[in-house]
């Protein structure tokens, strides 16, 4: 795969991992950011495994595509066979005894964490995590005062002051993602993926319907 992109991108630019998901077979390539792909690879599915089963297959599946290439993988884009959310990338499918187990999971999160390359582009500030997918916006106005409890994934708009109290003088905010924000040292600042996931109470979260 390397010199079909070797040849026509001296950069090693950006790249993303292309998915057609099927019931039998997942079909999967590479493509450069303007279009060009390398040849199409063929894995098995795995559709009626459990849903770990089903979402370390997919993982996996992009860490090979991923290995066989240079550049940075930028995102994976997929295209799964029946009721699917893609707004939110939750499958919605069931009852069609394929892919059965994943029915209501988030698989951008799954997939991320599964996957080593598409971390480190979270961590190193190369990726703008999409936030208006997952956390919910609560218009403010002058004055307005609202408790943010621990654990809940949050952020601060315009015009607007996060107060921070914390039990311990050296932990305050774990970072999952700083929107390519630069240190003093003109590097991405450091994030927290491994600590911040670990501290998200989501269950508690949604009963209040702060998170989607």
């Amino acid at each position: 795969m390397k010199e079909i992109f070797e040849k026509t991108d001296k950069t090693g630019g950006e790249r993303y991992l292309l998915l057609d998901v099927g019931g039998t077979e997942i079909k999967g390539c590479v493509s450069d950011a303007s279009g060009r792909k390398t040849r199409i690879r063929k894995f098995p599915a795995h559709a009626q495994k459990s849903a770990e089963k089903i979402l370390d297959n997919l993982a996996g599946i992009c860490r090979k595509l991923a290995g066989e290439t240079d550049g940075m993988i930028r995102g994976v884009g997929m295209a799964i066979p029946g009721l699917f959310d893609y707004e939110h990338g939750i499958s919605r499918m069931q009852g069609l005894n394929k892919y059965d187990a994943i029915y209501g999971i988030p698989l951008e999160p799954e997939i991320r964490e599964r996957v080593p390359e598409l971390k480190r582009a979270a961590e190193k500030g190369e990726e703008i995590f999409p936030a208006e997918k997952y956390v919910n916006k609560i218009s403010v106005k002058k004055h307005d005062h609202v408790l943010i409890p621990a654990g809940t994934v949050h952020c601060s708009g315009k015009n607007t002051m996060v107060l921070e109290i914390s039990a311990t003088l050296y932990i305050f905010t774990f970072k999952l993602c700083d929107w390519r924000r630069l240190g003093m040292d003109g590097l991405p600042r450091p994030i927290h993926l491994d600590h911040g996931m670990k501290n998200i109470q989501a269950k508690a979260i949604r009963k209040k319907r702060w998170m989607n």
